[in-house]
């Protein structure tokens, strides 16, 4: 049973925290980065040309930030607390 409770203290302070602080904070940049406006006197006809790339910009950013927070989820603790905690049940 102990090893049951120094598994999960393990894993809520070595994994869950972890990946909710950097959820968060990557959540933020995602804000920032959807929130942005274009700076500058720019004319509109230039800018109607620009938007389409400043969409796909926006886009291939945060789909860089989704893998880096999946890629992190998955392969940092992920398969040691998978075989743990399997190794825990079968007790």
């Amino acid at each position: 049973m102990e090893v049951a409770y120094f598994s999960v203290t393990h894993l809520t302070l070595s994994y869950v925290v972890p990946s909710l602080v950097i959820i968060s904070c990557y959540a933020m940049v995602d804000h920032c980065i959807r929130k942005r406006k274009i700076l500058g006197a720019v004319p509109l006809d230039a800018l109607q040309r620009h938007i389409p790339a400043l969409r796909r910009s926006k886009l291939r950013s945060m789909r860089t930030i989704a893998i880096v927070v999946a890629a992190f989820a998955c392969a940092d603790w992920l398969p040691f607390y998978a075989i743990t905690f399997t190794y825990i049940l079968k007790k």
